[in-house]
Order: C-alpha cells, then sequence, then structure tokens
C-alpha cells in the first residue's frame, strides 16, 4: 500500500505566513516604532510647546500606536511560541522588582483613568525569565485597569502556596462568568463584556498562559459576573524544580 499526500497547499500557506509575518516584523513594527518615539519628543516639548488640544491630540495618535505595536509584538510572540522557539533565560529574580516595573510600563493607563494600585507584593526571588514574566504582569495589570471603573482601586497581592509564588491581580470591573473562565485564556478569544468593546485581538491571555506553562507555572481567574476578576498565576520558587521543567520543555520542543 503506498499512501501519497499533497502539501503543496499547506506549503503555500506556510509561505504566505511567513511573509505576513515578514511584514509585520520589518514593515510596519519598525516604522511604527520610530514614529511613537518622534510622537514622545513632540509631546515632551522638544519641538516646541502645543496648545492644550494639540497635545491631546497627539497623546491620544500615541496611545493608537502604542496599541498597534503591542498587538505585532503580540503576533509575533504567539507565532514563535507556536513553533516552539520560545527562549527563556532563566535567573533568579525578585518578584517585587517585576511588580514595580510593570507598574510603571501602565503609567500612562494608571493616570488616564486615575487607579490606584494597592501593590501588596512581597521580596520574594523566583527562578524565571524577568523579561517574560514584566511581559505577563504587565498584561495582567493593563486588563484590570482596563476593564476598572474610573477612580477606582487595583490590587496586587503575592502569597506562598507549595514551593510556588503566586500573584494575584484583582480589579472591580464587570467580571466574566465561570463558564467562559478557560475560554478567555484560548487565542483570539474575549468574553463577555469585553468582546469587541475594548480594542486588541484577544492574544494577551493566551501568551500569558503560554509563558507561565513554559515558566513551570500555572494561571487561571476567579471572578462572577458584576463582582469583579482575580487573575493569578504561580510559578516556581526553587530552583531546581524551574530547571527540570525548563529541561523538559526543550526536550518537548526539540
Amino acid at each position: 500500500m503506498l499512501l501519497l499526500q499533497d502539501l503543496s497547499d499547506q506549503q503555500e500557506i506556510e509561505r504566505l505566513k511567513q511573509e505576513f509575518l515578514t511584514i509585520l516584523s520589518h514593515e510596519l513594527r519598525s516604522p511604527l516604532t520610530s514614529l511613537k518615539l518622534l510622537l514622545d519628543l513632540i509631546s515632551s516639548g522638544a519641538y516646541g510647546d502645543l496648545s492644550e488640544h494639540g497635545l491631546s491630540k497627539v497623546n491620544i495618535a500615541n496611545r493608537n500606536i502604542t496599541r498597534l505595536v503591542k498587538m505585532i509584538h503580540e503576533l509575533l510572540d504567539m507565532e514563535t511560541i507556536r513553533s516552539g522557539k520560545l527562549i527563556m533565560q532563566f535567573s533568579d529574580v525578585s518578584m517585587a522588582s517585576v511588580v514595580e516595573k510593570s507598574i510603571a510600563a501602565v503609567h500612562g493607563a494608571i493616570e488616564d483613568k486615575q487607579i490606584k494600585i494597592d501593590n501588596k507584593c512581597e521580596q520574594i526571588s523566583v527562578w524565571a525569565d524577568e523579561d517574560r514574566l514584566v511581559q505577563v504582569v504587565v498584561n495582567l495589570l493593563a486588563n484590570a485597569i482596563k476593564f476598572s471603573p474610573a477612580d477606582n482601586i487595583v490590587r496586587i497581592q503575592s502569597n506562598i502556596v507549595d514551593d510556588m509564588l503566586e500573584l494575584k491581580v484583582t480589579d472591580n470591573g464587570p467580571g466574566i462568568s465561570p463558564e467562559y473562565h478557560a475560554m478567555i485564556f484560548e487565542r483570539y478569544k474575549q468574553v463577555g463584556d469585553r468582546e469587541g468593546k475594548k480594542g486588541g485581538v484577544g492574544l494577551g491571555l493566551a501568551l500569558s498562559k503560554a509563558i507561565i506553562e513554559n515558566l513551570g507555572g500555572s494561571i487561571g481567574v476567579e471572578s462572577e459576573e458584576g463582582k469583579g476578576s482575580t487573575f493569578w498565576f504561580r510559578i516556581p520558587i526553587k530552583k531546581e524544580t524551574a530547571g527540570e521543567v525548563a529541561e523538559s520543555n526543550s526536550a518537548a520542543a526539540v
């Protein structure tokens, strides 16, 4: 018995996908990043003072470009993870430092909505990739701020659970019905009041899940409709535990 399979269509789809990713990476991301830097300089007054109305317009354009650049990074990161090429640089990382850097990264959104951050993250070291961990916390914080009412509080809290660091980010937003808790971590999924109303392509939480799992941890959400949401993740504290997981992930990717 001889079984033949025509792979021409699959190869053409893969070629088109790679062309699309190349366009995203070089033809869109680079000029958008340059344009964002220029808008940052304009808004800071480097090229002269702007009227209040003009500054407002520049800030709106800056936020829109930031959102586009974030979408491009998410699409490229998701492809990297899907293809098994995600590289993790493990080291001892201060979780308190990760949270501080993440809060600084969403400072603009905090000011726009007058959100107060109640940070109760303790000085605990974890075995992780710091940049990727910041990416996850930034995403959870950005979502919490985005869906919280203006002039509200977002809480950050850390705990130790079975030799794992648990970090929780809690908001007072619209909440998520229990039947959607698993779905919200899937690619291109936005659930409930979030669907189609706040922008994005539905990759942030899927990326966060993939990163946390590659760090040897787990991620989830506790929420009820109308009662806010608590997104949490757990990652190893012990170096040996994370090292074994990293080796296992590397072997699986090969």
